[in-house]
């Protein structure tokens, strides 16, 4: 009766499998290795001891009964069924007992040894990839680690560049400005963890993936989620300057614009009147020149500001008005009150770009929800 075992079976892996069964069993049971040496055992005494029947088992590449006892070698009565992967032993369970009496008991804590090594297993390698992603996403947003040795990391991880950063925020809905737990996102971690090509981890209350190739990670719509990809980077220091600045957008969720739902082919879209360029310059200001940069637009309402984001965004005042979906004499009439209030005239190039950044810097500090959905 062949069974499938991970291919690797650590000590501890093994005793955690013995603590987690033993309470249902009466009878002693003992995991060995595929030398025979008894790696997890009820009895603590027994560990690192050679088992016979083990060894048996390993020769025979089959289930091995034992009938007699001798206390002086120490063999006692039982049933050794080994376990396989790829075609190898990989170790044995043993449980002690009259074979006729555990045999079917010996088969099925068998069974369970397997899926419950098998499934441990599964959870140390997710925590190895969920620790490694972690580590590079973090060495990359410091701004302070050898570039060639990222590269190097990423590459032995099956990430080679160019790579598409993206950083995610979980907002609530009845605040624009809170984040929820980044806990609970560790199950949509360990997922993207799992897809080739891509690493993810929880920094700065974010959810950070980088992903190899030119394309934005794909996936669900979270609810009111907030989310910036960056463009394609195609060398590590442009990457590892992406990464610091969105260190800093971080502090302030206000500048993470809303994504639009995908459907089954396209990837997760950012608004239109949003630009990261714009966003990336605030995001890297100290935080006194924000609040400067806000103060310029203080007096305007949200609907005026959104007009500086369209007149940023189209070639004319009437293409803006059109994206708008307002008039333009109603257009003309915000431009007349924009210039009253900020002092800029957003029909001239320089005093636009000054206005753009005014409106960025006023969303990063949380008194203007314009980027949502």
């Amino acid at each position: 009766m062949k069974k499938r075992a991970p291919d690797l079976m650590t000590r501890d892996m093994a005793q955690h499998v013995i603590d987690t069964i033993k309470p249902t069993v009466r009878h002693n049971i003992n995991i060995m290795d595929s030398h025979g040496v008894i790696i997890a055992a009820v009895d603590p005494d027994r560990v690192g001891t050679h088992h016979a029947g083990a060894l048996q088992a390993v020769a025979a590449r089959n289930s091995v009964e034992i009938w007699d006892r001798d206390d002086e070698s120490g063999v006692r009565p039982g049933v050794n069924i080994p376990l396989w992967h790829d075609g190898a032993v990989r170790g044995v369970v043993g449980l002690t007992g009259n074979p006729d009496e555990v045999r079917s008991t010996a088969e099925l804590i068998a069974l369970t040894v397997e899926l419950l090594l098998t499934q441990e297993r599964q959870i140390n390698d997710d925590v190895q990839r969920d620790t490694q992603a972690r580590d590079v996403l973090a060495a990359l947003s410091s701004g302070a680690s050898d570039p060639s040795d990222l590269g190097s990391r990423l590459s032995a991880l099956s990430i080679p560049g160019p790579w598409t950063l993206a950083v995610s925020l979980n907002i609530d809905a009845q605040d624009p400005l809170r984040m929820v737990t980044p806990g609970r996102l560790s199950e949509r971690l360990r997922r993207l963890n799992r897809t080739p090509g891509v690493m993810a981890a929880e920094l700065f209350g974010a959810v950070w993936t980088l992903r190899s190739g030119a394309s934005a990670p794909r996936g669900r719509k979270l609810v009111d989620e907030r989310r910036i990809a960056v463009p394609t980077a195609s060398s590590m220091a442009q990457l590892q300057a992406q990464a610091v600045t969105l260190r800093h957008a971080c502090a302030t969720p206000g500048i993470f614009p809303a994504v639009n739902a995908p459907t089954e082919s396209d990837e997760m879209q950012q608004p239109p009147m949003w630009r990261w360029e714009i966003a990336s310059v605030v995001a890297s200001l100290p935080r006194t020149a924000i609040s400067h940069r806000a103060e310029v637009v203080s007096k305007l309402t949200r609907e005026q500001c959104r007009t500086v984001l369209a007149l940023g965004e189209h070639s004319s005042s009437h293409a803006a008005a059109a994206g708008l979906y307002i008039h333009r004499n109603t257009m003309a009439q915000r431009i007349d009150q924009i210039i009253a209030r900020a002092g800029h005239d957003p029909r001239i190039g320089a005093e636009l770009s000054a206005l753009l950044l005014s409106v960025y810097a006023r969303a990063a500090l949380g008194d203007l929800h314009i980027f949502g959905s």
